[in-house]
């Protein structure tokens, strides 16, 4: 049962699949789980960084700039502002955000959910048709978008039926983002939406055909931070994280930017992010943390040696295991580190983690990193449920945007020996 949406835009929570589509929906009895019934997952992460006193820490990074949890605030709180008081955006209204991994996309990100807007986040590469159809399809009526990637987007704009209103980041016009938040306030009244308030629609490459959206409740925002970053990544306020994955795939949003926010640690957002940069900005930056594919970290065991990785401490990767000769090549020192399967797109029935802890790789399958605990004698195991289309009986006047299962909040856990028996309750 939903609890009463705080949205006025209803569009969002009329368009969710029926419950019988549903899988079961549950806390397991995890305290890292028991959220309020109202709250706003970017207040959470931004806001309480600086009830905490992160804000004069590091937060956002990029070469040559360092903005700190209190510049990130202000500048989050301003662009909530125009989107209120200059766009007219009401709470539950779709944004379209396009831009590359940079700080001034992720204040965006977080300007939408702090207005009360849903996060529509989209990838550089996308052309006027690709931007048309997830324009329409979530009926999006304001973008906030990179100047250097105008073209695509006011060709979008013409096809369009719905987009209403653009406004251009990293512009020097008097009616770009920075001008108009020059005369806001930085301060603002965050609006808190109802926890299964949806936060934000990922939509997929659109390889295999039109692309799917997914939708992404608060709770299910800050899930994916109380749960496999806390028990398995453990992430340290010194920590430097980084990648290659773009802030429109939830592996990157999650892996790049929620995570080290969620933990006091900061991020460094890289526009151009192949294997030679990736493993540049390790050295340079002295990055702990990174997430990138399985492709990337082949190439990059191959270079390694031509840099100095000695801060690197975990890689995060996605999809498929990597060979002992990869995991051996990106190794500094000792090889002693983790390589785990996070993120949010697609989230497979069993899900296989590589370890090494001073041996051999161990492969655990049926384990859950998202799930607290770290027990070696047993694991947790998800029946991850969600279609990853709309199921059979589906309106068709309805928006295809599958209820995906993504955080523990949403799957329904057993325990199991690590040979993939039950566990027997005790």
């Amino acid at each position: 049962m939903l609890s009463p949406s705080v949205y006025q835009d209803g569009f969002a929570r009329d368009n969710l699949p029926s419950p019988e589509q549903w899988p079961v929906i549950t806390d397991g009895g995890l305290p890292e789980l028991a959220y309020p019934a109202r709250f706003n997952a970017a207040v959470e992460l931004l806001d309480r960084a600086i009830d905490q006193g992160w804000g004069n820490r590091p937060c956002l990074r990029a070469p040559g700039l360092v903005w700190s949890y209190a510049e990130v605030l202000e500048r989050a709180n301003r662009v909530a502002g125009v989107l209120v008081n200059e766009m007219g955006l009401r709470s539950g209204n779709r944004v379209l955000l396009r831009g590359a991994n940079n700080p001034m996309m992720a204040v965006c990100w977080f300007a939408v959910l702090k207005a009360g807007g849903i996060a529509v986040t989209t990838m550089p590469l996308l052309r006027a048709r690709e931007l048309t159809f997830i324009l329409d399809k979530a009926k999006v009526e304001f973008a906030l978008c990179d100047a250097a990637l105008s073209g695509e987007l006011e060709a979008a704009r013409e096809k369009s039926r719905e987009l209403k209103r653009v406004v251009y980041f990293h512009s020097v016009a008097s009616d770009g983002l920075e001008a108009l938040t020059a005369h806001q306030n930085p301060r603002f009244d965050n609006v808190i939406p109802a926890r299964d308030d949806v936060a934000l629609i990922a939509f997929t490459s659109g390889t295999t055909g039109q692309a799917k959206g997914t939708m992404h409740f608060h709770s299910d925002v800050l899930a994916i931070c109380d749960c496999f970053p806390r028990s398995i990544l453990k992430p340290e306020p010194d920590d430097i994280f980084s990648g290659s994955p773009p802030l429109a795939f939830t592996f990157g949003l999650g892996g790049i930017l929620l995570f080290p926010m969620r933990f006091g640690a900061s991020t460094l957002l890289i526009e151009r992010c192949a294997p030679p940069e990736l493993l540049q900005a390790i050295q340079d930056h002295r990055l702990s943390t990174i997430f990138t594919a399985p492709t990337a970290y082949r190439a990059m065991a191959d270079l390694a040696k031509n840099f100095d990785i000695s801060s690197l401490s975990k890689c995060v990767s996605a999809g498929e295991h990597l060979s002992r000769r990869h995991l051996r090549g990106l190794a500094p020192g000792d090889g002693n580190q983790d390589h785990r399967r996070a993120g949010l797109d697609r989230t497979p029935a069993h899900l296989r983690l590589i370890e090494r802890r001073g041996g051999a790789p161990r492969r655990h399958r049926q384990a859950d990193p998202r799930l607290p605990g770290d027990d070696r004698r047993r694991r947790y195991a998800a029946a991850a449920g969600g279609p990853s289309r709309p199921a059979r009986g589906a309106r068709p006047d309805r928006l295809p945007l599958s209820r995906q299962c993504r955080a523990a909040a949403q799957i329904r856990a057993r325990r199991l020996e690590s040979d993939g028996r039950r566990l027997s309750n005790g």
